[in-house]
């Protein structure tokens, strides 16, 4: 009962607390440590893309935005699908053009396999016809390497509602869209 009732505190009144321990070190000084216990779910993140220095910079800015645990790498759509199998994520990060299988082909495949993880498209492909390509395969978001994104990673880190997210230089281009929220 009484561990029902603090699973219940921990979780409804006190999603972020610290805790106090006190604990004895070298030389009879008391030292306290604390520690930050935080309940929020972090989002598990996948990143698809050719290019591994794009990869290492995505996962920095998505680490500093937090909230999130990058599980895997891909360097293109056949090891993203081959991943996917092995460790379940939230959201994927996946360029469009990429050796073997592009992005296209894995979010068509992605989507029947993995219904729940939400696939965005991260390329510097800025065309409509590769954009409103990747809107029918079912991406929820088209981001370009050329713009500022850093405002829409956060809302797609921490937001879990469905819309979709789309780069600011996009706004002007002839796209076709669905029954999708547009953020951007």
């Amino acid at each position: 009962m009484i561990s029902i009732v603090l699973k219940f505190i921990l979780r409804v009144f006190l999603p972020v607390f610290l805790l106090r321990f006190s604990l004895l070190c070298g030389g009879g000084f008391r030292c306290y440590f604390w520690i930050k216990i935080n309940t929020v779910k972090k989002q598990k993140i996948i990143i698809a893309d050719n290019n591994k220095y794009f990869r290492e910079g995505l996962k920095r800015i998505l680490l500093n935005i937090g909230n999130v645990k990058v599980v895997g790498e891909a360097e293109n759509g056949l090891q993203l699908l081959d991943l996917l199998e092995i460790q379940k994520a939230d959201i994927v990060f996946l360029d469009v053009a990429m050796p073997e299988m592009g992005g296209f082909e894995a979010v068509l495949i992605g989507h029947q396999k993995f219904p729940k993880t939400r696939f965005i498209a991260f390329s510097s492909l800025e065309n409509p016809r590769y954009v409103n390509r990747m809107i029918a395969a079912g991406v929820s978001g088209y981001l370009t390497k050329s713009s500022d994104n850093y405002d829409l990673l956060h809302e797609i880190v921490t937001e879990k509602q469905q819309t979709f997210y789309l780069s600011p230089g996009l706004q002007n281009h002839n796209l076709q869209f669905d029954n999708h929220s547009l953020v951007n």
